[in-house]
């Protein structure tokens, strides 16, 4: 009984898998205005990703390590008209951040993928297609993630061994590709739940800037939603001294 009321951080550290310095924070992000199923299966999802990152760490980040107060926006879907929309907000914050896009709409946009990076913005693959990991052969897998590293070549050419698995899992075998092909996935910290059907403007700003901390990853989606979310965050982190940074800026970090 006493270990079930532990944190998951604290469990961690309690039984020796990590210790204090080096145990993932947890994956934040207010889900109750999710259903009662959808609650329980984003509890899974995060108890599972911050174990599984704890014992794979080169191969799962899920934030920077780092005391500055800095943090990496990141966008997945994409590219569509609400990237653009996205880059024009960021563009008038002098922000650069991180895109993780799909190989097969890599294919039909490169110009565009290729002005995003030419624009000082890191763009990662987020796998060829949007697929359910657990669904799929391991030979099915590593081809998924090939694919979408071959197209992100073809359009921008070199990039930082990192990538965005679809959904975030990180599955055993997921983590043997990975480790295979010698990638690591980024993740999140801090989830904004824009996805969500019902999450509004001042939801996603709420799981923003009402958790922050140095070094986080924040994950948004290519939606209206948003980009009419955004400015205000982007204002509300400046004020509490928050810099901006990419995904390889915030690694290359010192703690």
């Amino acid at each position: 009984m006493f270990l079930r009321m532990l944190p998951l951080y604290s469990l961690l550290i309690l039984i020796g898998i990590c210790d204090a310095s080096e145990a993932p924070r947890p994956i934040r992000g207010n889900i109750d205005l999710l259903n009662e199923e959808g609650q329980a299966k984003i509890k899974d999802f995060r108890t599972h990703t911050v174990v599984t990152a704890t014992t794979n760490p080169d191969l799962i980040i899920l934030h920077g390590n780092t005391t500055q107060k800095i943090v990496a926006l990141t966008f997945s879907e994409g590219p569509n008209a609400e990237t653009k929309n996205l880059l024009t907000v960021l563009m008038a914050n002098n922000i650069k951040a991180t895109f993780f896009f799909s190989g097969e709409v890599i294919d039909k946009n490169k110009d565009f993928v290729k002005t995003i990076a030419d624009n000082g913005h890191s763009v990662l693959s987020h796998g060829w297609k949007h697929v359910r990991f657990p669904t799929l052969s391991r030979e099915e897998i590593l081809t998924v993630i090939k694919a979408g590293e071959n197209a992100l070549q073809e359009a921008i050419g070199n990039h930082p061994p990192l990538m965005r698995t679809p959904y975030g899992y990180t599955t055993p075998t997921t983590l043997s590709v990975l480790k295979e092909l010698e990638l690591s996935t980024v993740l999140w910290s801090i989830d904004t739940l824009d996805w969500a059907p019902d999450s509004t403007k001042e939801t996603i700003f709420a799981n923003v800037v009402g958790t922050i901390q140095p070094g986080d990853i924040v994950l948004f989606h290519s939606r209206k939603i948003t980009v009419e979310a955004l400015p205000a965050i982007i204002d509300a982190l400046k004020k509490l001294d928050y810099h901006f940074v990419t995904i390889p800026e915030l690694l290359a970090t010192p703690s």
